[in-house]
């Protein structure tokens, strides 16, 4: 019973070090104390932007948007930077949680295994272009047939969560990747929107514990978002994973940055692996529409999602 008692008070201590080491959300770093300290040259551009030049990447901030521009890939963080007596500032865990990452990397596991999740199927068909005629759990399956083949030739062992038009439950897929023991899971998507004008490619992680999805950057935190999901283990790869393989579908001709994003989707805070979820474009914009209903176009968002992936085990660099 000691014992017991002792694992627990050591299990929430450990708890209370880990949260009271991150620093406050409210708290702050000036760009040029993170150009000093980085070795990085500070640029404003004009009265609403800077820059931060390094000899490994530029980073693009902006005093009206929650995002930044690493390495020419959009990014969101938690907050705009601002304007103070010491220059402009960014929130500090934006630097720590978000740039810091990109900039100096991290060490990468070894990856055997990887998990594709064709989202939605069955009774859930997912979004819809009456329009054009498409359906997205048939888009998601496609596109993570060709994604499979590609990794496939590449060496690795695939897991499925589907490989037919059939419903699978959300908790059924995260079990699968873990069941599977995966290394890496890939969510596949495409989106949709009232607004026909929407358009473009957006890759999801969960939030870090203790902050909003991106949607909600100026809403307050709600009592989830204080709750510690399974795949925070991964935060720092999650971002990573997500950065390198946006990378590589925005330089698809046709298609527009929407930017590495944080959403709380249940199929990915259970796995036990980095994981992401990719939208790969908008069925209701007519122009990006055409363009996912073409084959050669599917072929290239796998292409380009596979290429991310490889980058990313090769150990990304800017």
């Amino acid at each position: 019973m000691k014992l017991a008692r002792f694992a627990l008070v050591a299990g929430a201590l450990s708890i209370f070090l880990s949260v009271s080491a991150a620093p406050a959300p409210s708290e702050r770093i000036a760009l040029r104390t993170i150009a000093e300290r980085h070795g990085m040259t500070l640029r404003e551009d004009g009265e609403k932007s800077a820059s931060l030049i390094g000899p490994k990447c530029s980073i693009s901030c902006f005093l009206d948007k929650s995002s930044y521009v690493v390495g020419g890939i959009c990014v969101y963080g938690q907050g705009a930077a601002e304007r103070s007596p010491r220059g402009i500032t960014i929130p500090l865990n934006d630097w720590k949680y978000v740039l810091e990452p990109l900039v100096y990397g991290r060490k990468i596991p070894e990856v055997r295994c990887i998990c594709i999740d064709a989202g939605h199927g069955g009774k859930d068909s997912g979004a819809h272009s009456a329009a054009l005629n498409l359906t997205e759990k048939s888009l998601n399956l496609d596109v993570a047939g060709r994604l499979r083949k590609l990794l496939q030739d590449k060496g690795f062992k695939v897991l499925m969560t589907r490989d037919t038009d059939r419903f699978v439950p959300l908790e059924k897929r995260s079990s699968i990747a873990n069941c599977g023991k995966a290394d890496l899971f890939i969510s596949i998507h495409f989106n949709a929107s009232e607004s026909k004008t929407a358009q473009g490619i957006e890759t999801y992680i969960v939030p870090r514990q203790g902050t909003t999805a991106t949607a909600r950057l100026s809403s307050p935190l709600r009592a989830q978002d204080n709750v510690f999901c399974h795949n925070n283990k991964f935060d720092d790869h999650n971002l990573l994973l997500a950065y390198s393989v946006e990378g590589k579908l925005i330089r698809l001709k046709g298609v527009r940055d929407r930017g590495v994003r944080r959403g709380r989707f249940c199929v990915l805070e259970s796995v036990h692996c980095p994981a992401i979820l990719v939208e790969c474009g908008f069925l209701t914009n007519p122009t990006e529409g055409a363009m996912i209903s073409q084959s050669p176009h599917r072929q290239a968002l796998a292409s380009a999602i596979c290429d991310g992936i490889v980058s990313y085990i090769a150990g990304y660099r800017l």
